[in-house]
């Protein structure tokens, strides 16, 4: 089964580069997921709250620098077995 995130903007960040003082990371979703949105450094949970997720409906997430850039590779997905 594929997870319902539909796509992550930007995909990619590189460094060193100049950096908001809050990166909006923007997620859509392919159909309507509720759960935990999680960003993971490999197994490790760096941000998470529980949403409510509907197709279409654009998602920003304004990530700290300091957790981009000590970060070697950072995933989104949602955990839909947690509820809030």
């Amino acid at each position: 089964t594929q997870g319902p995130v539909r796509y992550v903007c930007p995909q990619r960040i590189a460094f060193p580069a100049p950096v908001p003082a809050a990166l909006p990371i923007n997620i859509r979703v392919s159909r309507p997921a509720r759960g935990r949105l999680r960003v993971l450094d490999g197994a490790r949970e760096v941000w998470g709250d529980g949403r409510n997720l509907l197709p279409e409906r654009r998602v920003i997430l304004p990530l700290p620098p300091h957790m981009t850039e000590q970060a070697g590779r950072l995933a989104i997905d949602i955990d839909e077995t947690v509820r809030r």
